[in-house]
């Protein structure tokens, strides 16, 4: 695998590490993979709690991503097979991810945009970000941003 993408980087929370092989958000240390037993290294191969998080006006995000696994395990479809995004405290949409590349719409509800929208991934699926468009009905003022950026409006 090559490094993530850059352009979508600066979203993506909960990922502290950089991709290792063909794991693209490791929640643990790829150096200490060696050291680490099997179990544990394969479990921090799932992404969870990795996330995008974005502010600005725009009414909906593109999301360009790939995704490389359909096996779910024991968890099944409960093991995160959906983009879900919440704002202000409630979700405001969910779509189903598909195997291999895809691109989904998510509305952000535009209403809320002094609050952050958190769009959570469908970690059993071992998904890659690769790119985040802003949507809006042609206005060039809206944008998303980065959760501590300057908004557009700003």
């Amino acid at each position: 695998m090559t490094p993530r993408p850059s352009q979508p980087e600066p979203f993506v929370r909960g990922a502290p590490y950089p991709a290792a092989g063909e794991v693209p958000y490791p929640r643990a240390n790829p150096t200490d993979r060696a050291r680490l037993p099997a179990d544990v290294w394969r479990a921090a191969t799932i992404p969870v709690g990795v996330r995008l998080e974005l502010v600005g006006d725009a009414q909906a995000v593109d999301i360009a991503y790939r995704t490389t696994s359909g096996n779910l395990g024991y968890r099944g479809d409960g093991g995160g097979i959906v983009f879900s995004v919440w704002r202000g405290g409630r979700q405001v949409a969910e779509e189903a991810a598909v195997l291999g590349d895809g691109l989904i719409r998510l509305p952000l509800d535009g209403t809320s945009i002094d609050r952050p929208a958190i769009v959570y991934l469908p970690e059993g699926m071992r998904p890659l970000i690769l790119s985040l468009t802003a949507v809006e009905g042609g206005s060039p003022r809206h944008r998303v941003s980065p959760v501590g950026w300057p908004t557009a409006t700003q």
